[in-house]
């Protein structure tokens, strides 16, 4: 967060407690998240999974989320962001013994992504409803670009340390140390306020929300985000793991993308307050489609490298700048925890419906074509973000 005193810029000023408390929480769940999540698609292939069921326990994970939000509508209208933000951290830890657990009881194939889509529910419905009311408007976008920047320099270590750790105790070792850390992210939140989500939230208000004229070209963009990210978790650390075939060095090579990503992500945010948002949005969407088209065919490590962290220039400059829209938009409802929760039921619903697409190209193309034409089509869906207004 950045504020400006006289003339002086206090880039750590700690004005806005409510929100470098956040920063703190979010911080130390990212580090745990980061450690784990990035090998999560190399573990599940390490146990012998062909493409297919590594994208099946992804598609489940992303469908349980859309009906657990609904049916939990009733019970989050009765709690804080706060308490929303820690109901993730047990369900977290539960996902990553689970998966520590996963070789030796197959049943758990079909309950983790129920977990794992919990965990992401109260993350990310308590983390929006606390920005979104505590982000200061003048500097929106600095704001968020602090945020998303923080949590890609925690993820910035978190991948490397990742390796590591598996490479010297192996994946069940780490998932227990990611939940450790877990636990110490609970301290954050005890130091900001609660802010209760409206008694009156309703799933058809919240659907309503989503419904609006003037979002529909947001939305559009929101499926990009949601089917273009389900290529960006899944498939592209994977593709990347299997021409280097080694932890620590695949862990170091997605720290050095995270830690392009979070620079790129905190300059975009300073651009999109100058008012250039909509023009930093189209071109880094634009960069980010040639860094995935030439993707379907580079070769060579030194290659894949330098379009990783490329890519990651790109792509974090264009969801930071979007985000800010998002956020603007909340800014300007009259019911934003409504559109909040609209807007995580569509993202989701949006992806559940793009999987069973990757599933079914996994089946049909051998490996070496699979991944080009992949490639090729999340760089297609990168350009509707041409489409979001800003």
């Amino acid at each position: 967060m950045s504020h400006y005193v006289g003339n002086q810029h206090h880039f750590f000023a700690f004005q806005n407690k409510e929100i470098d408390a956040l920063y703190v929480a979010v911080a130390l769940i990212s580090v745990a998240e980061g450690v784990i999540s990035v090998f999560v698609p190399v573990y599940l292939f390490q146990m012998g999974m062909p493409l297919w069921k590594i994208l099946l326990f992804f598609f489940l994970r992303t469908s349980y989320y859309v009906p657990l939000l609904a049916f939990s509508i009733p019970l989050l209208r009765r709690m804080s962001d706060k308490f929303i933000i820690f109901l993730s951290i047990p369900c977290m830890i539960g996902y990553f013994v689970g998966l520590g657990a996963l070789a030796s009881h197959s049943w758990l194939f079909y309950a983790l992504p129920a977990l794992g889509a919990l965990s992401m529910m109260f993350f990310y419905v308590g983390y929006h409803l606390d920005f979104s009311s505590s982000a200061d408007s003048k500097h929106m976008g600095e704001e968020i670009g602090m945020s998303m920047a923080i949590i890609k320099i925690a993820y910035f270590v978190s991948p490397f340390l990742g390796g590591v750790l598996i490479t010297t105790f192996g994946f069940g070792k780490a998932f227990l140390i990611s939940s450790f850390v877990l636990l110490l992210a609970v301290i954050p939140l005890l130091f900001f306020p609660k802010k209760k989500v409206s008694p009156r939230l309703k799933l058809k208000q919240v659907m309503r929300s989503v419904g609006k004229r003037r979002l529909r070209k947001f939305n559009l963009s929101l499926y990009g985000y949601a089917a273009e990210g389900a290529i960006t978790i899944v498939l592209w650390p994977l593709f990347l793991f299997l021409a280097m075939e080694n932890y620590e060095e695949f862990g170091a090579f997605m720290s050095a993308g995270l830690l392009a990503g979070a620079i790129a992500t905190f300059i975009a945010g300073k651009i999109a307050d100058r008012g250039d948002g909509k023009r930093m949005i189209d071109m880094s969407s634009a960069g980010s489609a040639l860094v995935w088209a030439g993707r379907a065919f580079i070769r060579g490590t030194s290659a894949l490298i330098g379009s990783h962290i490329v890519g990651f220039i790109f792509r974090s400059a264009m969801i930071s700048t979007w985000t800010r829209e998002y956020y603007r938009h909340l800014k300007e409802e009259r019911h934003p925890d409504a559109v909040i929760l609209g807007v995580e039921i569509l993202f989701h619903a949006a992806r559940a419906m793009f999987i069973p697409v990757l599933i079914a190209l996994a089946f049909a193309l051998p490996a070496e074509l699979f991944f080009p034409v992949v490639f090729a089509i999340a760089s297609a869906l990168t350009l509707l973000f041409l489409w979001s207004d800003n």
